[in-house]
């Protein structure tokens, strides 16, 4: 029959593209943020300052939070009301999160839902690093 022919022919393609086609690591899948927040985790970056003494779990925010906002937090738990400016934000890439992005802008454009969960770590700012 023409149809089983016509099916055969589709599975080779889709067999020869799957050979070709470069894997890419799929991220893990997460569920996604409640409507108007965003969920995240705090981690430092490389060990550079000490981890989020009540626990570096899931925190889930305000999609119109600020960058500066989770600095604020850093400072205050983990340098002790130290200067939030101080206090350098990223993405897994290497992404630097400027005070003033919204969680919002952070999770559709720096790290989309397709790259997994929103992991942020902080450091210290490098001095003669500025951020807008």
């Amino acid at each position: 029959g023409r149809e089983s022919d016509d099916e055969a022919v589709a599975a080779l393609l889709v067999a020869a593209q799957k050979k070709t086609s470069p894997v890419k690591p799929k991220a893990p899948a997460c569920k996604p943020d409640p409507a108007g927040r965003v969920s995240f985790t705090l981690t430092p970056f490389e060990g550079s300052l000490p981890a989020l003494r009540k626990g570096s779990g899931e925190l889930l925010w305000e999609e119109n939070d600020t960058c500066l906002q989770v600095k604020r937090l850093v400072s205050d738990h983990v340098m002790e009301g130290g200067d939030p400016l101080k206090i350098a934000l990223r993405t897994p890439s290497g992404l630097m999160l400027g005070n003033d992005h919204s969680l919002r802008y952070v999770r559709s454009v720096l790290w989309p839902p397709a790259n997994g969960k929103l992991q942020i770590l902080y450091s210290k700012q490098l001095p003669g690093v500025a951020l807008l």
